[in-house]
């Protein structure tokens, strides 16, 4: 991808331009590992799941921001109740997947931080319901 090289060099020369060598260093190093140079579902996938396995909620929803003010808004209409779908989706297996592994610490922060906005939506009005009997 063109585009790719060419915002490429802009960033090596600002790294030069400022003197950050080393930064320099990592980003070439990091650049000859992407060999696609772009969005790989592949690496996205294996991506959350990482931060799933990890219990880092916040860059779940950090990472799922970016992705629908960069990606998902650019979608069609027709299909944002698939994209809200996999959003639940994703967060019901971080809740299991902590459920599972008796982090009840990493639960009670998922309830605290989420219930508010989840609680609207009637996917998760049965779902939280039913959540009880785990807890």
């Amino acid at each position: 991808m063109p585009h790719m090289q060419h915002i490429d060099e802009l960033i090596r020369e600002y790294f030069l331009f400022r003197g950050f060598t080393n930064a320099l260093k990592w980003f070439d190093f990091d650049v000859k590992l992407d060999k696609d140079k772009g969005f790989r579902v592949d690496k996205l996938v294996e991506q959350i799941l990482q931060l799933v396995y990890s219990y880092d909620l916040s860059t779940i929803r950090e990472l799922w921001t970016h992705f629908e003010n960069k990606l998902f808004s650019k979608l069609d209409q027709d299909i944002s109740y698939a994209v809200k779908k996999l959003e639940n989706s994703l967060l019901k297996f971080y809740l299991i997947h902590a459920l599972t592994n008796n982090r009840s610490d990493k639960v009670n922060e998922f309830l605290t931080k989420m219930t508010n906005d989840l609680q609207l939506q009637n996917e998760w009005k049965d779902w939280f319901s039913e959540l009880i009997f785990f807890i």
